[in-house]
């Protein structure tokens, strides 16, 4: 989009086109103030998806489907509410509005440990998008009664309600990976696997997911005592360098969305303080 905006929006009054894919990150749906109209491009991702949309409309074109892979809560309604604001602040026409309000906005969750490339391997040199990802998959993809399923595969999973899965996800294997790097990181590790690995901080972590956040998951999402376990194991692979670092970032939106809710949760479920997940307001 930096250097080929135009053709962006060539692509966006396709015919061929079927779908937007997004991957920003939790951070990525901030506005920048100094977006405005026309902009070659403008420099947040709302803004540019906004300009994509207008001339989608401007040119006759069907309306789409908008599938956002970001980890945020009820992401597509979201980012779908942050994008039709951005149009009124902008004064674009009603019909650009409703042409956004006409297409399809699909939740979704994505759950797969991707540690990037490796630092060694005889593709490197010549396989640029060349990375290391954990044999497990799941994308759970909001299904909308009378809009087609876009792609079918196993790992794959069309459904009426995303949420279980996003719980799931983000309390559990999100929230563990918070809570370790809080309590690994002044220890020393580096690799999440090192540290779930180690005596001490293997066992209290088992011991969160099981006694403190499992316990306020109960009934509202699909077993996620044995998720927890497979978690565990998911992060003892011995090919994923999942550095501690790369979870660092953006940390206090992180816990505010992965530890505060089960903390909040667990004492009004249980009426007592949950021992370790405290720990998280003293990062």
């Amino acid at each position: 989009a930096a250097t080929d905006w135009p053709e962006v929006l060539n692509v966006a009054r396709s015919p061929e086109l079927k779908a937007i894919l997004s991957n920003t990150t939790e951070a990525g749906y901030e506005v920048d103030s100094s977006d405005l109209p026309g902009m070659c491009p403008p420099r947040s991702f709302p803004s540019k998806l906004l300009e994509v949309l207008k001339a989608r409309s401007e040119s006759g074109g069907r309306p789409i489907s908008v599938i956002p892979c970001e980890l945020r809560e009820n992401n597509a309604r979201l980012l779908k509410s942050i994008v039709i604001a951005l149009a009124h602040a902008w004064k674009l026409p009603s019909s650009v509005v409703d042409f956004i309000n006409a297409c399809h906005w699909h939740d979704t969750l994505v759950d797969r440990i991707v540690t990037g490339p490796p630092e060694s391997h005889p593709l490197l040199a010549t396989d640029p998008m060349l990375t290391t990802c954990e044999p497990y998959a799941l994308f759970a993809i909001q299904e909308i009664p009378g809009v087609a399923r876009l792609l079918s595969h196993p790992s794959v999973v069309w459904t009426g309600d995303v949420l279980p899965y996003f719980l799931r996800k983000v309390r559990i294997l999100n929230g563990a990976h918070t809570a370790l790097l809080i309590r690994a990181w002044p220890k020393g590790f580096e690799i999440v696997r090192d540290a779930v690995n180690d005596k001490e901080l293997g066992p209290w972590l088992n011991d969160l997911l099981v006694e403190e956040i499992v316990p306020v998951l109960e009934g509202r999402c699909d077993n996620p005592s044995g998720f927890a376990k497979d978690v565990l194991d998911r992060f003892r692979n011995p090919f994923l360098q999942h550095r501690l670092v790369d979870i660092s970032q953006h940390h206090d939106a992180k816990v505010k969305v992965r530890l505060v809710p089960s903390y909040e949760e667990y004492r009004t479920r249980f009426g007592r303080e949950p021992a370790r997940l405290r720990a998280w307001q003293n990062c």
